[in-house]
């Protein structure tokens, strides 16, 4: 059974989901009409961008209609529905989503009245390489290197013990550098993972709990 609050997110979605339908479709109606117009001035080239950028629309629709579908769980007695609020996207993957279709419908309008808005569509490449370099990428390395780094630091720990004396104030020293390292660690490894949480699209559990205590009340 579906809470009040989720059947105002699911009202709330389907808003969202058909006005962006709609500019989609009337973006390329009048790119026809143009189209219908400059038939001949057309090549390979914007033939081809106009066949990427319709592959794109369906794409992210799709995308953000999976996104903003209900899903259904149940315990065995009771019956819930979790719904993602398309009003709060930020830091999720619907939100760049919803970016590129902006891009997208503002080239194809723009490329009417000159093809150098074309190079517009290069922000999206660029950007994606940018975030998965940030996303994944960096923290990957970061992690790859603390942990050499800490091998690093057991072997001449291992090594310095093996000495005589004054051996006890170099392990304190490398002990502390060690615990350092390890809570950057940590840290790195925690950030990563909250980092490929946000990056979700697929509706989750996350919300469940707290609209089930405000149907309650």
């Amino acid at each position: 059974m579906a809470g009040s609050k989720q059947k105002k997110r699911i009202a709330s979605n389907q808003i969202i989901l058909r006005n962006h339908t709609i500019a989609v479709g009337l973006t390329n109606l009048i790119y026809l009409i143009f189209l219908f117009f400059n038939y001949e001035n057309f090549t390979f080239f914007k033939w081809s961008i106009y066949a990427l950028l319709l592959a794109t629309y369906t794409f992210c629709l799709k995308s953000i209609y999976s996104y903003a579908k209900p899903i259904e769980f149940s315990d065995g007695l009771h019956k819930t529905f979790d719904v993602n609020d398309l009003n709060e996207v930020s830091g999720t993957l619907t939100e760049y989503l919803f970016d590129i279709l902006y891009i997208c419908i503002f080239v194809q309008l723009s490329t009417i009245i000159s093809d150098y808005f074309y190079f517009i569509l290069l922000i999206i490449p660029i950007y994606a390489f940018i975030k998965i370099y940030i996303s994944f990428i960096q923290p990957y390395l970061q992690s790859r290197n603390i942990q050499q780094s800490l091998e690093s630091m057991k072997q001449m720990n291992a090594s310095s013990s093996s000495n005589g004396g004054g051996v006890g104030g170099v392990n304190n020293n490398l002990s502390e550098k060690e615990k350092k390292q390890m809570k950057k660690k940590e840290k790195e490894e925690k950030r990563y993972q909250q980092q490929l949480q946000r990056m979700r699209i697929k509706p989750t559990k996350q919300q469940q709990g707290d609209d089930e205590e405000e149907d309650d009340e």
